[in-house]
Parts: structure tokens; sequence; C-alpha cells
């Protein structure tokens, strides 16, 4: 097998625990935010865009890069690498959800944030 395509493979490894670590992080910088009041401040709406981004991210790009290691470990094997894939594989379907959790909390903030701002001083 060539070391470039461990490498690859390697590499992947290391970014998924990279991306893990981040959206950990984001996730628990929401929480911070609504624990301290701030549910309805614009950050709250910003961190959650942040944390939209590093779920696709993390869903996307350290599995594209683990795919070209194991594709150059195919091609150094000799093998023809044609093996049926499934429409959508079973690995992305948390990142849709997860996607789909993010964006649809994000726009019940943004209206949300508009009720606050029309209802501030009125109570």
């Amino acid at each position: 097998m060539p070391a470039g395509a461990i490498g690859y493979i390697r590499v992947g490894d290391a970014l998924e625990v990279l991306f893990v670590s981040a959206l950990i992080a984001l996730v628990a910088a929401v929480a911070w935010k609504i624990s301290r009041g701030g549910l309805f401040d614009r950050s709250t709406t910003r961190i959650l865009d942040w944390l939209a981004a590093a779920v696709l991210v993390a869903g996307f790009v350290r599995q594209f890069v683990r795919r070209m290691g194991w594709n150059w470990v195919v091609s150094g094997l000799g093998w023809d690498g044609r093996l049926p894939t499934p429409d959508v594989d079973h690995q992305f379907v948390p990142v849709y959800l997860g996607l789909l959790v993010v964006i649809c909390f994000r726009f019940a903030l943004t209206a949300s944030q508009r009720m606050v701002r029309d209802q501030s001083g009125l109570v």
C-alpha cells in the first residue's frame, strides 16, 4: 500500500477528531448562552450559523479525505474499485439530521427574536 494513501486515511481520522471537538465546543457555546439568558441574542443565532457550517464540514470533508486514501489503496492493489454504492450513504444520515435540527432551531430563534424586540417595553 502506498504511504501517501495511509497518510490520507490518517488525516481523515485526525480531521474527524478535530471536527467533533469543534462541534462539541459550538454546542457547549450555545448551551452556555442559553443558560446565561441569551437565548434571544443575535450572537446565539451567529453561533448556530457556525454550528450548521461545522456540521456540513464535519460530515463531508473528513469522509472525502478518507475516501481519497482508500481509493488510492484500491488502485495501488490493482482492483478496479467498482463497488455498488447506495444513493444516500448511511453515514451521512446523522449529518442531514443534525443540520436539519440546527437550521430549524436557528430559524425559530430568528422569529422569536423579532417577537422579543416587538414586545420589549410593553410588559
